[in-house]
């Protein structure tokens, strides 16, 4: 692969090339995760100017919908919008249903819009393996703002704010036992809690959920529907969003996260090494056999004959 073409036509903003770029990025092949690096490096002295947008919440709240609406105005009002939503992978398969594309057709046969599914694979935390690196690669393809979409599942969701710049929590009225399981992950977290459907029948009553969530959120918390809603309706939400982001240090915010990214990566790279090492690998295996010593033990045991071996290089 030509790296030089492929970076100068993510810079021209041609969607095949953003494609194949983050097609790269995902790739588990050594020579491509060589390759990514070196091509997410050539990007590293370009600003990133995009807003990171994260949507969380629960199954059923209704995120799809809420991202396909508030998308198709962003487009309307001048804006490159990217998408990437994340889905559940099998335990048993490891596949994906990946079916956020089918269910965002407009913004997905958008010209402006970029619609990227993945699956979070063994990553925990509602997010997949190369969520950051598709972050950076739509911002250089020139995409403004950029949602991602978590799984949704559970307290370990609050792992998407060490991507996103703002994160969006949908809930619905009816599912306090589900948000339970979710309050310390990501309820603390959020910058702001949208109970969502709140139209028809259940408008009063989400109307309601929004007051008793507002007694346990350090957020902003409203009500909101995107079935149908009106474009003075959108425009006050996005207006809502851009005062969140003026009130926070989003500098210092990616400054942490960047760190935090460093930290994920090192550790991952000092753990690939340590598996890639033949010596290694062989008292690996021999490791469990070895009673009575405990695992803790035989693990401090490898790191310092792994500790050795380089040293002796």
């Amino acid at each position: 692969m030509d790296l030089n073409l492929l970076r100068k036509e993510l810079l021209s903003g041609k969607r095949r090339a953003l494609s194949q770029a983050i097609t790269l990025t995902e790739s588990q092949r050594s020579e491509d995760r060589t390759a990514a690096a070196e091509l997410l490096e050539s990007f590293s002295a370009i600003p990133g100017k995009s807003q990171r947008i994260g949507i969380t919440g629960i199954p059923g709240a209704g995120k799809s919908s809420f991202i396909e609406g508030l998308g198709s105005f962003l487009l309307a009002q001048g804006y490159k919008v990217a998408v990437l939503p994340i889905d559940p992978s099998s335990p048993i398969s490891g596949g994906s249903l990946l079916g956020d594309k089918i269910r965002m057709q407009d913004l997905s046969q958008h010209t402006h819009a970029y619609v990227r599914p993945a699956a979070t694979g063994s990553t925990h935390g509602g997010i997949s393996p190369g969520t950051r690196e598709s972050i950076r690669l739509c911002e250089v393809a020139g995409y403004e703002i950029i949602f991602v979409e978590s799984v949704g599942q559970g307290q370990q969701e609050g792992h998407i704010t060490q991507l996103v710049d703002l994160c969006l929590l949908l809930l619905i009225t009816g599912a306090g036992d589900e948000w339970q399981t979710m309050k310390k992950g990501v309820l603390e977290t959020a910058d702001l809690s949208i109970i969502h459907k709140a139209d028809g029948k259940n408008k009063e009553q989400a109307q309601k959920t929004a007051t008793q969530y507002k007694q346990h959120s350090q957020s902003p918390v409203i009500s909101f529907s995107s079935l149908n809603p009106q474009q003075n309706k959108w425009k006050k939400l996005w207006e809502d969003i851009q005062v969140l982001f003026q009130q926070k240090d989003i500098s210092q915010h990616r400054t942490q996260q960047h760190r935090y990214w460093l930290q994920q990566y090192l550790e991952k790279t000092c753990l690939e090494q340590l598996y890639l090492d033949p010596e290694i690998q062989n008292l690996f295996q021999k490791a469990p056999a070895q009673s009575p010593h405990d695992p803790l033990y035989q693990a401090r045991s490898l790191i310092t004959a792994y500790y050795k071996r380089i040293t002796q290089k």
